[in-house]
């Protein structure tokens, strides 16, 4: 920005725009923290999303402020330029993003020096519009820090959203498996999921479609695979993805390799047992750098066997309230695979999940991929079986519908692919030179001879 109490922290320019900002108004007043004064000063400034709010606050307000190139992911790079800030004001978009995006932007820079405007007031734009008062906005919001202690007041903004954006808050909506919306409510932050199913049922398959119907519609995505090499998954993933059966339409990999390399989806290079704290460490890095909101775990019994000790038990026990955990302090969403017992019984239970009671309790939601044998045939009636949802309580089952050329498990996918391939052109020939003679629809109405 040329105004001298702005600035851009782009990833290519940030070191020059953020010291501009903070020199060009040293010798101003000061701003403190613990009196919420709002003079100028560079131990302030005020993080936003968008150029235009930046714009907004430059005649209103003499600290500075810094707008991110992108408002949903505060790279690392940019936090050694808001270190020498004391008090760092963060107004994002007020709806539930702008909101989760704070929290998580003020635990990457510090929760003790961050203030975050609540999501009752609107873009710094859209305040000035309707006339709000830009220094009583900024004078009223609240740090969320407390080592162990909270009170309502932290909260309140969080028990509004809860009333005011309650659909919302439901979660992201899956669109490949519908049914699960009106079970689970849909994807939220800062939930546990175990997933369980028999060997060879297809629990990897069924759990790359799942992730990749969230991935496509941004939700930053890292897969721990510790059973199924990366390549594998990344081709089962590509052919869900396309909807083609890319094995017989190997010339368009390319167009939808292009297009797939565009979603937010991140892979551990993890093969075989691995010891829990390297995982752990993976997974942190991944959150810091690249927000992942859904950690894939698959599966969990390939980091019991590399612990050395002899007790399993303790040893699942203790990396289930790791995972735990972390998706509550990371507020992100952690997927862990657990494989059953060895059982005679056909259906699976929550009783059937490996180890003891641990993972069961502490989980938010707890699905089984069931399958169920079919009178007069081979192939088994295969389902998705909720029987622990804390947040909503529905429980249910989903059936599940697989379609092998495009590896899916969704009846609604399924349909898709089959109407594309009903809709492809045949070409007919005609005449010993067999060139093309006509190119027609199946659907068309034409005389074939």
């Amino acid at each position: 920005s040329s105004s001298s109490s702005s600035s851009s922290c782009s990833s290519s320019s940030s070191s020059s725009s953020c010291s501009s900002s903070t020199s060009s108004s040293s010798g101003s007043s000061s701003t403190s923290s613990s009196s919420g004064s709002l003079n100028s000063s560079n131990s302030s400034c005020i993080i936003v999303g968008s150029i235009l709010d930046s714009l907004t606050l430059i005649s209103r307000t003499r600290i500075p402020v810094i707008t991110l190139p992108d408002w949903s992911n505060l790279h690392p790079d940019h936090l050694p330029f808001l270190h020498h800030f004391h008090t760092i004001y963060l107004w994002l978009s007020n709806d539930i993003h702008g909101s989760q995006n704070s929290k998580v932007f003020s635990q990457k820079i510090e929760d003790k020096k961050c203030r975050i405007v609540s999501c009752q007031y609107p873009t710094p734009l859209e305040a000035v519009r309707l006339r709000m008062n830009v220094k009583e906005i900024l004078e009223s919001s609240r740090s969320n820090y407390h080592e162990y202690l909270t009170t309502f007041e932290n909260l309140r903004d969080n028990v509004y959203l809860e009333f005011l954006q309650a659909e919302e808050l439901m979660g992201v909506k899956w669109k490949r498996y519908e049914p699960l919306n009106s079970i689970l409510g849909g994807f939220r932050r800062g939930e546990l999921t175990i997933f369980s199913g028999r060997t060879g049922s297809g629990k990897t398959t069924f759990l790359s479609e799942y992730s990749l119907d969230l991935c496509v519609q941004g939700v930053n995505t890292l897969w721990c695979s510790f059973e199924v090499k990366n390549v594998r998954l990344l081709k089962m993933m590509l052919k869900q993805f396309s909807l083609i059966n890319i094995d017989e339409n190997l010339s368009e990999f390319e167009e939808v390799a292009d297009r797939f390399s565009r979603i937010p989806l991140y892979l551990t290079d993890f093969h075989g047992s691995q010891h829990v704290a390297r995982v752990q460490e993976a997974m942190s890095h991944a959150v810091y750098v690249h927000d992942i909101t859904h950690i894939i775990v698959d599966n969990m019994q390939f980091m019991l066997g590399s612990s050395g000790t002899s007790d399993k038990f303790q040893l699942q026990d203790n990396t289930i309230t790791m995972f735990r955990k972390f998706a509550t302090s990371h507020n992100c969403h952690v997927t862990l695979v657990i494989h059953p017992r060895k059982e005679d019984e056909e259906l699976l239970t929550s009783n059937s999940i490996f180890g003891g009671a641990k993972a069961t309790q502490e989980a938010d939601n707890v699905l089984l991929l069931q399958e169920e044998a079919t009178p007069h045939s081979f192939f088994k009636k295969k389902s998705v079986q909720v029987v622990k949802n804390r947040y909503a309580g529905d429980l249910g089952k989903v059936p599940l519908v697989f379609t092998k050329p495009i590896l899916t498990f969704s009846k609604k996918i399924a349909d898709e692919f089959k109407r594309h391939v009903k809709r492809k052109p045949v070409a007919f020939l005609s005449g010993d030179d067999g060139e093309i003679s006509k190119v027609i629809n199946p659907d068309d109405d034409d005389e074939v001879h």
